[in-house]
């Protein structure tokens, strides 16, 4: 949502306008309208729910979405640690838990076995070498899925066709076609209406 947009709705909520017609005007739905305004809003006073601010809410939308995030591995001894120990072919969930035994009290040298596999596999982001997936255990440089893809998935076991069907059921002629029932099963007719 755009700053004119935060401006055009304060001055139409200022103005008494509901949230529902401020939708219709701005061309925004009013379950966006309805939350714009309820995060926008001062969170003191006695008025809280009836003042909006937009610049604030611009600014706070902006905080919001500031891309990239700043990654674990831009701490170089973090690097430096991660590097050492992938050399020596360790797994990620090696390199995980000596961390986290080694830096009890350090969050910054505290790292997930998927960020560090999302680092190595995903080119080298943060301070990691490009070159490090070799010494994995693997030595891929891409990643496979865990479990290999279900062979006939979705498919029922032995099922008939519709184009095998008898013909006693392409004419409709009669009212209740039996079909065969496997053995085991009581069996029911089921009477029309």
């Amino acid at each position: 949502m755009s700053l004119e947009e935060r401006l055009r709705i304060a001055d139409l909520h200022l103005g008494g306008t509901g949230v529902r017609a401020i939708a219709a005007l701005v061309g925004r739905s009013a379950v966006t309208i309805s939350r714009e305004l309820a995060r926008g809003g001062s969170k003191t006073g006695p008025q809280a729910r009836t003042k909006y601010a937009p610049y604030a809410a611009q600014k706070q939308a902006e905080l919001r979405g500031r891309r990239p995030k700043a990654s674990k591995f831009d701490h170089p001894e973090l690097v430096f640690v991660v590097q050492k120990k992938l050399c020596l072919k360790w797994s990620p969930d090696q390199i995980s838990d000596h961390l986290a035994a080694v830096f009890p009290d350090r969050q910054e040298m505290r790292v997930s076995p998927e960020v560090i596999c999302q680092a190595l596999y995903g080119g080298g982001r943060g301070g990691l070498r490009v070159d490090l997936h070799q010494h994995l255990r693997t030595g891929r440089a891409i990643r496979r899925p865990r479990r290999p893809a279900a062979k006939n998935s979705g498919k029922i076991p032995d099922m008939t066709m519709i184009s095998e069907r008898p013909t006693e059921v392409e004419g409709r002629a009669a009212p209740v076609h039996e079909f065969p029932r496997p053995v085991g099963l009581a069996t029911r007719r089921v009477t029309p209406m």
